[in-house]
C-alpha cells in the first residue's frame, strides 16, 4: 500500500492528496502566503512616489490658506488684523487642502497599482478617478470635521498627545480606508478581500500615525508636529511618507491568503 494511502475506518483505503499552493487573489499562483514580489514592489513604490507628490504640492501655496483681514480701530488708529474665527477658517482650509491632496495622491497611484496589478486589466482611468475621488474627500471631509473639535479638545484634555492621535489618526485612517478599498476595485479581488483591503489601509494608516507621534515627540520637539500640519518641511515629509507606506503595506496584509489544503478522499471497498 502506498504512503499516502490511509486505512478508512470502515475498513476501505483512501487516498489522500494535498495540495498547498495557495492561488493569490489577483490571480498569480504563489507558494506560502507572501504576495507576489511584483506586486509588492508595485504597491509600495506608488505608496512612496505619492508621499513625495502629495509633500512636494503641499509646500507650495496652493494650500496655503491665509486668515482674512479685517480693518480695525485699535486705539484710535486703522490697522488691518485677522480674527479669533478667520485664523481658524484658515487654519481648518489649510489642513483640508493638504490632506485632500494627500488622499487624491496616495488614491490615484493606489488606483493605478491595483490596476497593474491584476491579471485582466480594467481601463486604467477607472481606479485612478476613483482613488483620487475617495482619497481627496477623505482627507478634505474628515479634516474639516475634525480640525475645529481638536481645537476645542486641546484646550481641556490632560494629555497633550491624545487630541493629536485623535485628530491624524481619524484623517489618515480614513484616507488609507479609502485608498486601500480603492486599491482593492482596481485590482478586481473578490468582495471578501475588498474589506480586507480597507481594513488593512485603516490599521496601516493607525500604526503610520502611532510612528509619526513618536517620532515628532523625540526628533521634532521643536516643530509642533501634534498641530494638524506640522511646523517643518522635514517632518511634514516624514509624516506623508509614513501613512503612505503603511497603508499600502497594510494593503498587502489584506490580500494575502493562507495557504488552502483541498483534500479528495476515494474509498475502496
Amino acid at each position: 500500500m502506498d504512503s499516502s494511502d490511509a486505512i478508512d475506518p470502515r475498513g476501505g483505503v483512501s487516498n489522500e492528496v494535498t495540495d498547498r499552493t495557495a492561488q493569490h487573489p489577483l490571480g498569480t499562483t504563489f507558494s506560502g502566503e507572501q504576495a507576489p514580489r511584483r506586486v509588492t514592489w508595485i504597491v509600495l513604490l506608488a505608496a512612496v512616489l505619492a508621499g513625495v507628490v502629495a509633500w512636494l504640492v503641499g509646500e507650495t501655496d496652493l494650500v496655503e490658506v491665509k486668515p482674512k483681514q479685517f480693518l480695525m480701530n485699535v486705539m484710535g488708529a486703522m490697522t488691518t488684523s485677522s480674527t479669533g474665527e478667520s485664523e481658524m477658517a484658515a487654519k481648518v482650509a489649510s489642513a483640508a487642502r493638504v490632506y485632500g491632496v494627500l488622499g487624491a495622491a496616495l488614491g490615484l497611484s493606489l488606483g493605478i497599482a491595483g490596476y497593474l496589478s491584476r491579471r485582466k486589466p480594467v481601463k486604467a482611468w477607472v481606479p485612478a478617478l476613483l482613488g483620487a475621488g475617495l482619497g481627496a474627500l477623505a482627507g478634505y471631509a474628515t479634516s474639516y470635521a475634525g480640525v475645529p473639535m481638536f481645537e476645542r479638545s486641546r484646550l481641556t484634555h490632560p494629555v497633550e498627545l491624545m487630541p493629536s492621535m485623535l485628530l491624524h489618526g481619524s484623517i489618515w485612517g480614513a484616507i488609507g480606508a479609502a485608498c486601500g478599498l480603492t486599491f482593492g476595485v482596481g485590482a478586481g479581488v473578490r468582495p471578501i478581500l475588498l474589506v480586507r483591503c480597507l481594513l488593512g489601509g485603516l490599521v496601516g494608516a493607525l500604526v503610520g500615525t502611532t510612528l509619526f507621534e513618536t517620532l515628532g515627540v523625540v526628533f521634532f520637539s521643536s516643530d509642533q508636529t501634534g498641530d494638524p500640519v506640522s511646523l517643518s518641511s522635514g517632518s511634514r515629509l516624514l509624516g506623508r511618507l509614513l501613512i503612505c507606506v503603511f497603508s499600502a503595506a497594510g494593503v498587502l496584509v489584506g490580500i494575502r491568503e493562507r495557504p488552502r489544503v483541498e483534500s479528495a478522499k476515494l474509498s475502496i471497498g
